[in-house]
């Protein structure tokens, strides 16, 4: 993906629910163009109860989020929103989560 490391929301309508979307890269080929480390919006699209957060983009643009508005629903955790617009922010921690989240991307079987 080029675009949207994580989640990719064309021109169309999206809701999302208590998702995780943490430790993605636009840009995969590593030619420097990618935006959205965690998601690339042309669509509409609303987040209730998320985490956006610790995502990185080689074009430096839009680490966690890259285009179009999101609505945010509420309890929704959002490190960076610095290339798009989330209405409304009130009531939601604008923060990244401490390290340890990143945990919950490694895949490891039980001992």
């Amino acid at each position: 993906l080029f675009d949207g490391g994580g989640v990719y929301v064309g021109a169309s309508d999206a809701q999302f629910s208590n998702v995780t979307i943490v430790d993605n890269q636009a840009d995969s080929d590593n030619n420097g163009s990618g935006s959205g480390g965690g998601l690339f919006n042309s669509g509409t699209l609303t987040l209730r109860n998320s985490i956006l957060a610790q995502n990185t983009a080689n074009a430096g643009m839009g680490p966690d989020c890259f285009g179009g508005p999101i609505t945010s629903d509420g309890y929704n955790i959002i490190g960076s929103d610095a290339d798009c617009t989330i209405t409304p922010p009130q009531g939601d921690p604008r923060r990244p989560p401490a390290p340890p989240l990143r945990h919950l991307a490694r895949k490891r079987r039980p001992d």
